[in-house]
């Protein structure tokens, strides 16, 4: 058989594609807390949750990092603790200790944090650095993964991720590694 022929019998048998009609996700709406179960899912996920308000954050900030030398923060605010340049290469933040970032939202289901290109200025600062924070106002809690990607519908971003504790790994022989490709603490304030 050639070619042509094993393409044109796979035509000839390719099923016709039926439109199926996507369930409402409404139906499944469950009453929750989003607030406790974002704690929850973020403290068993390896992360912290610290709730405070946002003029708290800089002194959270100084008494629980005292001992670290190279800090990043895209929060104005928070930019008096910075001692790193956008500007740098990202090879240059291979020493970076904390970076402190906002979230544009948390998810209720599973702890994550969605964090848009607009919040970064290199796609790598949250990966790279030893302890990340990421700012979530608690307003901006979402209740499931339909209801932030409704959110992230919103945003005309190309680019964005969602942070779920900090870098962890059971690859090498089933037992659970924290730190082994990115962060070795994810601290998270809900504002």
């Amino acid at each position: 058989m050639s070619k042509n022929e094993i393409i044109a019998s796979i035509r000839r048998n390719k099923p016709s594609l039926i439109e199926l009609e996507l369930p409402d996700y409404q139906q499944f709406r469950e009453d929750i807390d989003t607030v406790s179960l974002f704690k929850q899912q973020v403290n068993e996920a390896g992360g912290s949750v610290i709730e405070c308000n946002r003029g708290d954050i800089e002194k959270i900030l100084s008494d629980n990092y005292q001992n670290v030398s190279e800090v990043y923060s895209l929060i104005d605010e928070f930019n008096p603790l910075d001692n790193r340049s956008a500007d740098d290469e990202p090879s240059e933040y291979k020493n970076l200790d904390l970076v402190v970032l906002n979230g544009k939202f948390g998810v209720a289901e599973n702890g994550a944090i969605w964090v848009p290109d607009s919040n970064l200025s290199q796609r790598i600062i949250p990966f790279i650095t030893r302890n990340l924070v990421l700012v979530v106002l608690q307003m901006s809690l979402v209740a499931n993964m339909h209801d932030a990607y409704t959110e992230i519908g919103k945003f005309s971003e190309g680019f964005g991720v969602f942070i779920a504790g900090p870098s962890k790994t059971a690859d090498i022989e089933q037992s659970l590694v924290i730190g082994a490709q990115g962060p070795l603490s994810l601290t998270v304030f809900l504002v």
